[in-house]
């Protein structure tokens, strides 16, 4: 692995290395099946309540704006407050990309994000989240 060279030269050195997430990445090739396993594992301790402990020290979060991050799956949430994808599967900054939006509706927007999280992070899974009494389905329910 490593950055392919562009070709241009600047005192002896390339002037600029064309970098991928390939390069650096990991979680991000993680197979969709793989990627749906780790979230079922991450909401099983959820749901068992069982300890976690997960690095937001100010070192990970530089790291993270420094390397980027490498989400292993792109999960598509409610905006709801109670519905956090990073609690319910146990994961730490930088392992999802998360796409919220009231009612999980997916307009453009929300639709360039997941393409973004698959072809520029290289996720494999895209996950729709769902949950119950949501108010924007209620709502939307009772619109003729």
């Amino acid at each position: 692995m490593g950055g392919e060279d562009t070709g241009k030269m600047v005192a002896g050195r390339p002037a600029a290395v064309a970098y991928t997430a390939d390069d650096y990445d990991v979680d991000a090739h993680v197979p969709a099946a793989a990627a749906l396993e780790r979230l079922r594992a991450g909401n099983r301790i959820y749901v068992k309540a069982l300890d976690h402990e997960r690095d937001l020290s100010p070192e990970r979060i530089a790291d993270l704006f420094e390397n980027g991050q490498r989400p292993f799956a792109c999960v598509i949430a409610c905006a709801d407050s109670r519905v956090v994808p990073e609690h319910i599967f146990m994961t730490g900054l930088g392992e999802l990309f998360v796409i919220r939006v009231a009612g999980n509706i997916v307009g453009p927007i929300e639709l360039a994000s997941v393409v973004y999280a698959c072809e520029h992070l290289h996720t494999r899974l895209v996950l729709v989240l769902g949950h119950t009494h949501c108010g924007v389905v209620d709502f939307l329910e009772g619109c003729d």
